[in-house]
């Protein structure tokens, strides 16, 4: 069940990709629903055929609406996954005994990238000042 979950909500996918085809799914299901519910709810007040173009217009509103979601959504996913993944690298630089690596967030990074971020800082700091205290320790 897990695994299925995983697929089906795109887990196993970079951020910048599964993020904004999460965003357009949703909005698309809920997209097509609402001239559907319109039209069954209007087809019993006025002519059907008033009813199936007073949806059909909503479903076009929609789509237009829906692509500048996706649209934004999209811009949105690639600059918090550049973050996320300039976090990562800087993760693996710290592992590498990289400690001079310097990292700029954007501006509008995610509290949780943010938050990453200083703590592995503090890591950094406290390898830093772990590996001056090997240096300085006298050998016998």
């Amino acid at each position: 069940m897990k695994k299925l979950l995983r697929i089906l909500l795109l887990s196993d996918l970079r951020p910048t990709i599964s993020y904004p085809v999460r965003v357009l799914f949703f909005y698309s299901l809920v997209a097509c629903a609402l001239p559907v519910i319109l039209y069954f709810n209007l087809r019993d007040k006025m002519v059907p055929a008033q009813a199936f173009e007073v949806a059909e217009k909503l479903l076009f509103y929609e789509v237009w609406v829906g692509i500048t979601v996706g649209f934004v959504a999209f811009i949105y996913a690639f600059l918090v996954g550049s973050d996320y993944l300039r976090v990562k690298e800087f993760a693996k630089r710290i592992a590498r005994g990289e400690f001079n690596y310097e990292l700029k967030l954007s501006s509008f990074a995610d509290k949780e990238v943010v938050e990453l971020y200083r703590e592995l800082t503090k890591l950094r700091n406290s390898l830093v000042i772990s590996q001056e205290l090997l240096r300085r320790r006298p050998t016998k």
